[in-house]
């Protein structure tokens, strides 16, 4: 995995603004982006271990259909504490029967594992997720707890984080789009505020020529605080009127040239009231074999 998506960032700079095909913190790097074994226990079990795993991988229903993948703060369902998408050393176990189903894991932090004076587990995630996909929705409640991962401006010894997320889709493509929403909620220790986040996104198949899709999405981009705030790192977004709005918008529409290639151009816009405003585009093309 690789990718040069450095040196965007919103708000004061304390958050950084990455593509969802990057990894984390690592631009213009070459990197190892998983190394993991994942194998059935008999009929409705599954069981996840690995040296480089993350969180999304040992879940067993990812509850959102908007799949543009390209600002990275859009894949997580509306709730980024809760699926953080934590990568490092983990294992994870799911349970799946009639529609239903259970995940459970637990992630070291990657930098974590990678230093034996740390310790493997002195900053980790654990996640349990419970959810419902039936033909052409799906629901899930998440709860995560972190320990050593709190990001700033919330800065803590560890986080209780939720998450609610759905989604629909109809049953044949027309031009009632695929929806996705989803809601975050997070308390750390130590902090004055807690923090809450949502996104929404539609999708719409077949858009104007068979077999391409339009998508388009929005949602609170960075850490949005609630209780009373006065500082710069607390963020309204939409529902409150600080004037410190962190709204994220993308709109993209795929290509698929052929089963195996397809082709992305995108716009995206991070809105910062009292800062600058990131925006841009991009081209993204998919090869698949």
């Amino acid at each position: 995995r690789a990718g040069n998506f450095e040196n965007a960032v919103f708000g004061n700079g304390n958050t950084e603004l990455e593509s969802a095909f990057q990894e984390e913190g690592r631009p213009n790097s070459l990197t190892i982006d998983r190394l993991f074994y994942q194998f059935p226990i008999g009929e409705n079990w599954t069981a996840t271990a690995g040296a480089k795993v993350e969180q999304s991988d040992m879940l067993a229903l990812e509850a959102s259909a908007y799949s543009a993948d390209i600002l990275n703060l859009f894949t997580f369902a509306g709730a980024p504490a809760a699926y953080s998408d934590n990568l490092g050393a983990g294992v994870g176990l799911w349970y799946e029967k009639d529609g239903f189903s259970l995940s459970v894991n637990v992630v070291s932090a990657d930098n974590r594992a990678a230093r034996s004076d740390r310790g493997v587990f002195k900053g980790f995630s654990t996640t349990a997720q419970l959810g419902y996909a039936a033909e052409s929705w799906g629901t899930a409640f998440v709860y995560t707890y972190s320990s050593g991962l709190i990001p700033e401006p919330f800065l803590g010894d560890a986080s209780n984080s939720l998450g609610l997320s759905g989604y629909w889709e109809p049953t044949e493509a027309a031009w009632i789009p695929s929806i996705s929403a989803g809601f975050g909620y997070s308390i750390v220790s130590g902090a004055i505020n807690d923090a809450w986040s949502w996104m929404v996104g539609l999708q719409w198949s077949n858009a104007f020529l068979q077999g391409h899709t339009l998508g388009m999405a929005i949602g609170s981009a960075g850490a949005q605080a609630s209780g009373n705030c006065s500082n710069d790192n607390c963020n309204g977004g939409i529902w409150t009127n600080r004037g410190q709005d962190t709204l994220a918008y993308e709109l993209w529409y795929r290509l698929q040239l052929s089963d195996h290639i397809s082709v992305t151009p995108a716009l995206f816009w991070v809105q910062n009231s009292g800062f600058n405003d990131t925006y841009g585009g991009l081209v993204k093309a998919r090869f698949s074999f």
